[in-house]
């Protein structure tokens, strides 16, 4: 399994040092397929994310955004949410990415439906720049699989 992102939203303004970036997040994941999840006997449950990447995405007007947004299970039964980084580097702006976002939620059991979604945002207003970065998931589990869709930003201004 792996968490996908896509860029969709450029709005960039380098002379008055503004910008709203985003784009879509998607992600399944499904007890059906071995690759995402192990059943170690006699029990429990653990999912297996992919190993962490970096998604790079350098718009026309020299901005770099990176997305550092990875899934993790803190080794707990039913364990799957996102952790990382979005990162800005805007001439004349920020540069540092923000701390790690991302929370643990309630567990993804077989057979235990829940829905809910995973959040984890930042905001500065260091060096002048007011900074907004985030991302939210939308998690519909049925107890099978979940199909999610969600979206990621980075505004300045």
């Amino acid at each position: 399994m792996k968490l996908l992102s896509t860029l969709t939203q450029i709005s960039v303004n380098p002379a008055a040092g503004t910008g709203n970036v985003g784009g879509e997040l998607r992600l399944f994941f499904t007890t059906l397929n071995h690759a995402d999840c192990h059943v170690p006997p006699p029990d429990p449950f653990y999912w297996i994310p992919n190993s962490p990447a970096v998604d790079t995405y350098t718009l026309p007007t020299g901005e770099v955004i990176s997305l550092n947004l990875n899934l993790d299970t803190e080794g707990a039964p039913g364990n799957l949410f996102i952790i990382g980084t979005v990162a800005g580097s805007v001439p004349g702006g920020f540069s540092q990415p923000p701390p790690p976002m991302g929370q643990s939620i309630t567990p993804y059991l077989p057979g235990s439906p829940v829905t809910n979604t995973q959040r984890g945002g930042f905001q500065d207003d260091g060096g002048g720049v007011h900074k907004d970065i985030g991302f939210e998931l939308t998690v519909p589990w049925d107890g099978i699989s979940a199909d999610c869709h969600g979206r990621w930003w980075v505004n300045w201004h």
